[in-house]
């Protein structure tokens, strides 16, 4: 007999949980069967999540040869040109040097600059933006101008995962994985994204008992997806115990 989990954070017991990132869900006990059939049915999640955050928002660039500096992009969501300013102000501030930042609208792409002599470079390191940027890291080097080597990704993740504690097969291609479901993030930033997959694509897991179940959501870099306390998110499991 299949059973429906229905997951609501509004139904949550730690309303002040500073993240609604990882879930513990407490089920009626099923003991000695052969594992289970997981799906997922539906999903109701804000977009809430800045696109540049504590996970990709820092600048690294060296001046005339000089240390590293670091320039981080305010937590934030932004347009092309807004980034931009924001850039162009956290750079300053870090180094001594002036900078000219401008976003090309048509091709999605950064150009930053300082006069010559002067010269900059950029340095990758934990947490940098180049990625979303659109800079290829292979390329740094001193230069007084550069531009973006692909376009700009100003909007953040392109999708969220939903993964289990279980290692489980996803029963139509019999692949390996713990991932429930993939969500799009194809709404824009503050806007609410429901999904529910085209096909009931179940995913079989071998546990023998279950009694509870493990939920995180991961961006499209795999780190956690951190929504805030007031976030609601509504997930609905279909759990299909095979005796």
């Amino acid at each position: 007999m299949s059973r429906l989990l229905f997951l609501d954070t509004k139904d949550s017991n730690c309303p002040d949980t500073p993240s609604y990132t990882n879930w513990e869900i407490t089920l009626p006990s099923l003991n000695n069967i052969r594992g289970f059939n997981i799906a997922m049915q539906n999903i109701e999640i804000p977009n809430v999540v800045y696109p540049f955050n504590s996970n990709n928002n820092k600048i690294y660039f060296q001046e005339n040869g000089g240390g590293t500096l670091t320039a981080t992009i305010s937590e934030n969501s932004y347009t092309g040109p807004t980034l931009a300013t924001e850039i162009k102000t956290r750079m300053d501030a870090a180094g001594t040097l002036t900078y000219t930042v401008s976003w090309d609208n048509i091709a999605k792409k950064f150009t930053i600059s300082v006069s010559l002599p002067d010269v900059f470079e950029f340095v990758a390191g934990s947490a940098d933006a180049f990625e979303e940027l659109g800079f290829d890291d292979r390329l740094f080097s001193q230069v007084s101008t550069t531009t973006s080597d692909a376009p700009a990704n100003i909007s953040g993740s392109q999708y969220i995962d939903i993964i289990t504690n279980f290692s489980t097969v996803n029963c139509s291609v019999g692949t390996t994985s713990n991932v429930l479901a993939r969500v799009p993030l194809n709404v824009a930033f503050g806007n609410i994204i429901y999904y529910e997959p085209a096909t009931d694509d179940s995913l079989f897991v071998t546990e023998t008992n279950l009694d509870e179940v493990f939920i995180t959501l991961r961006d499209d870099r795999g780190n956690l997806w951190d929504l805030p306390f007031n976030a609601n998110v509504s997930i609905t499991f279909k759990i299909v115990p095979l005796y």
